[in-house]
């Protein structure tokens, strides 16, 4: 799977990026923003497990974030089962040098919309620590809504905190264009 966009390209992860993004993964503000899965510091090792663990797996999506030629980042989308079967996750890491450039509110833009148009998938959610207020930003540009704020859902590097929900919904934007046109009849 590939997608050539305007910041970067999504792609396939492949088992020799391995020492990339061992490089971009390693740095403590990334993993302080992401689950405990997610290892700080972040070696080698860590990497080819991960790696391979996602070439195992063909329930999920995960694509790597690659610029100029070197992977800089990751973007996954994570299916529900059962009676959250048209539910789904989004999540996402960046290297720090490339914040703030809009890599990856293109990313999630375009994953996003590939989902709901090659899927039965009616809810994207994604969930963000309230410390990274940056994260929530990219996903509000990429057409998600604040849904709940879950108080004191998460503790990280000993630190209890919220954890803001946020949610995209399949034919949301239809709607509101057809909302706005009514209004303006």
């Amino acid at each position: 799977m590939e997608f050539i966009l305007q910041s970067c390209k999504l792609r396939s992860w492949q088992l020799d990026d391995a020492k990339e993004v061992a490089k971009q993964a390693n740095n403590e503000n990334i993993a302080r923003n992401l689950r405990d899965g997610f290892p700080y510091p972040y070696r080698i090792k860590h990497a080819r497990f991960w790696i391979k663990s996602v070439l195992k797996n063909t329930q999920n999506i995960n694509l790597a974030i690659e610029l100029d030629g070197k992977v800089v980042g990751s973007i996954g989308f994570f299916p529900f089962d059962d009676v959250y079967r048209l539910s789904g996750e989004i999540g996402y890491w960046l290297a720090e040098p490339h914040w703030g450039k809009g890599i990856v509110t293109e990313a999630v833009t375009v994953l996003t919309d590939y989902i709901f148009q090659h899927s039965d998938i009616v809810r994207i959610q994604a969930e963000v620590f309230q410390q990274n207020p940056a994260s929530a930003r990219v996903l509000e540009k990429a057409g998600y809504k604040r849904e709940a704020t879950l108080e004191k859902s998460v503790v990280k590097s000993g630190v209890l905190m919220d954890a803001w929900m946020y949610v995209k919904l399949k034919g949301q934007e239809k709607n509101k264009k057809e909302s706005t046109l009514r209004e303006n009849l």
